[in-house]
């Protein structure tokens, strides 16, 4: 009977420590992915805010997931954290992605788009603002996806600069409005 408590208690424990280590390891993925993520943006942009909140307008406040400040003005973007063949449409309440490890439903994140626009235009005046939602997974859209939907490699080709160091002095005092507003988590 003590062998058997004995045996019953290491099987836990090292349960445990192998479930410890898978948590660890998930964790560390996805800190590292959201690094590269990061410096990809930075790669295309002056500067980037990420994960923080700014007033709404109607005395609560929105969540924004990345800002760049590009030559082009802001690019406010949705990311997603989806992977594999994606169904989505500008008029479908309901976007899904079907992968190996099955099929995943969320809703479409176009209208949040525009409420998330709708608080940094009035924090940016005279900006110009592109809203994207970027899947920063490999995607397929195997029926098309709307215009303001992006992949990682789309987005970079789209911001790439040419050479000379981009001149965005000009947004600076309303770059500055921005950070002053914000709340980071």
């Amino acid at each position: 009977m003590r062998q058997m408590e004995l045996i019953t208690i290491a099987g836990g424990l090292l349960l445990i420590i192998t479930l410890v280590g898978v948590v660890w390891g998930m964790v560390r993925w996805r800190r590292l992915r959201s690094k590269d993520l990061r410096r990809r943006l930075r790669d295309i942009s002056r500067d980037v805010l990420a994960d923080f909140f700014v007033p709404d307008g109607n005395g609560g406040e929105i969540h924004i997931d990345h800002l760049l400040l590009t030559e082009q003005g802001l690019v406010l973007l949705e990311t997603k954290d989806v992977s594999g063949t994606v169904f989505a449409g500008d008029r479908l309440d309901t976007w899904s992605a079907t992968s190996e490890i099955g099929r995943v439903a969320f809703d479409n994140p176009i209208p949040r788009l525009q409420d998330r626009m709708a608080a940094i235009s009035f924090l940016a005046p005279g900006v110009p603002i592109a809203s994207k939602v970027l899947f920063v997974n490999e995607a397929t859209f195997p029926k098309g996806h709307p215009t303001s939907v992006v992949t990682i490699p789309t987005l970079l080709d789209e911001y790439a600069s040419e050479g000379a160091e981009p001149e965005v002095s000009v947004f600076n005092e309303q770059w500055d409005a921005i950070k002053a507003a914000a709340t980071f988590t």
